[in-house]
This record gives C-alpha cells, sequence and structure tokens, in this order.
C-alpha cells in the first residue's frame, strides 16, 4: 500500500517540498509576514523606497525590477491556476518586499539586489505565453516546480546574507552609540 506522500502527483510535491525546506530555515515572525505579502505591497514599497530616495537625493533605477515583477507575476498566474494554490507565490513577494526594505539602506546593497533581479529577469520566460504547454505535460508541472525551488533558495541565500549585515550594523552602531560605556586608558 502506497502512503499518502507517494500517491500524491510529483508535481505539487516538489512545490510542497521546496517551502517546507524554506520555512525550516526561517523564524516564524518572519514566514507570517512573507505569507501575508502580494504584488501590490511589493509596487507599494517600491514607491515608498523611491520617494525616500528622493528625499535624500540618492535615486537608483528602480524600474529595474519592474520585468522581474512581471515575470514572478505571470509565474504566479500559472501556479495558482494549476495547481490551486494561490499562497505558493506569497513566499516569493515576501522575500522580495523584505530584501528591498533592508537593501535600500545599504546603496552598494540595494543595486546589486536590483541587478541580480535584472539579470533573473532576462534569463526567465513570460510564463503565461507557454501556459497551453503546462496543460499537456506533467513535466512542465515539474519543471515549475523547480523553478519555484531556485527562487525561494535564491531569496533565502540573499535573506541569510542581509540578516547577517543588518546585525552586524546593528552592532556596530551599538558599539558607536555606546562608546561613553568604554573605559578609556589615560
Amino acid at each position: 500500500m502506497s502512503s499518502p506522500a507517494s500517491s500524491k502527483p510529483l508535481a505539487p510535491r516538489v512545490f510542497d517540498d521546496a517551502l517546507r525546506e524554506f520555512k525550516k530555515q526561517l523564524p516564524a515572525k518572519d514566514l507570517a509576514y512573507f505569507e501575508a505579502v502580494g504584488l501590490q505591497d511589493v509596487e507599494e514599497t517600491i514607491k515608498k523606497i523611491e520617494l525616500e530616495q528622493r528625499a535624500k537625493r540618492r535615486m537608483q533605477n528602480l524600474t529595474r525590477i519592474q520585468p522581474f515583477l512581471q515575470v514572478i507575476a505571470q509565474y504566479g498566474k500559472v501556479i495558482e491556476v494549476f495547481l490551486n494554490a494561490s499562497t505558493l507565490i506569497a513566499f516569493v513577494w515576501g522575500p522580495i518586499k523584505f530584501l528591498l526594505n533592508v537593501a535600500s539602506t545599504y546603496l552598494e546593497a540595494f543595486d546589486m539586489l536590483l541587478s541580480a533581479y535584472e539579470e533573473l529577469a532576462e534569463c526567465l520566460p513570460l510564463y503565461t505565453q507557454y501556459e497551453s504547454h503546462f496543460h499537456n505535460s506533467p513535466y512542465m508541472y515539474k519543471a515549475l516546480g523547480y523553478v519555484y525551488k531556485d527562487f525561494l533558495n535564491f531569496h533565502l541565500r540573499v535573506y541569510k546574507l542581509m540578516k547577517s549585515c543588518t546585525t552586524v550594523s546593528r552592532a556596530q552602531a551599538d558599539l558607536y552609540s555606546n562608546r561613553q560605556l568604554i573605559p578609556r586608558r589615560s
């Protein structure tokens, strides 16, 4: 007799496994934050960042991220239709919003993040143009699952890097703000 996991079609299992692995490596509060994010939230974050940058006269070309957002939006529609799973894509939108917010305070990191998104968009297709192929092939579902896994892995790596950088920055700020607490030698 087969177990429930083995009787499940392979494609949804690829998505489930990728998401389970992603969730294991993140704190619950960040997962709750990610789960509630959609494209509109990301677009609002971009507008907020643009306003902040304009006020500081440090404008970045945020339109560079638009092709990537378009790819993710189309990808999300495709997996939502074929897997009947609208919550999966939130775990791509959530890290995007988080990373944009964190990286926007570090000019060089922000530029690198935008460049990475720009390069990813150039490598990825607009998924809705291939929608008819997904109906006919279980292997296409599996391919979509591996793309999902790659999105999660990319964001997890950048997330961990940003978290470690912000922790170091906070520690340095605490050290500098508490200089008077450090005894001076005469």
